[in-house]
C-alpha cells in the first residue's frame, strides 16, 4: 500500500496535468493543496527521475573485462599493481 506522502504527490500530480490543460486554474482550495504538498510532488518526482537515471546507467554499463587493479599499503607506502600489466611487477605511487 502506498505511503501518504506518495498519494499527496500523486494528488499534486494530477492539478499539474488539470492545470496545464487550463482546467480549475483559480480554484483556491486546489492551490492550496499544490502548495501544501508540493515538497512531496518534488521528492517523488526527484526519486522516479534518479530511479531512471540509474536503469540508464545499468543498460550503458558494458564489463571491461580488464581485472580491477590490487592496491597495497605499508606504513610508508601505496603500491599499485596492475593484472593485466605485461610485467606484473608493482609499481610504487
Amino acid at each position: 500500500m502506498p505511503d501518504v506522502r506518495s498519494l499527496q504527490a500523486l494528488v499534486v500530480d494530477i492539478i499539474r496535468i488539470l492545470w496545464e490543460h487550463g482546467f480549475f486554474n483559480t480554484v483556491e482550495w486546489l492551490v492550496k493543496i499544490h502548495d501544501n504538498w508540493f515538497e512531496h510532488w518534488v521528492n517523488w518526482k526527484t526519486a522516479k527521475t534518479m530511479a531512471d537515471v540509474d536503469r540508464q546507467i545499468k543498460e550503458l554499463r558494458q564489463p571491461s573485462g580488464v581485472d580491477d587493479p590490487i592496491y597495497t599499503e605499508t606504513e610508508t607506502e601505496l603500491r599499485l599493481r596492475a593484472p593485466w600489466h605485461e610485467d606484473d611487477n608493482e609499481t610504487g605511487l
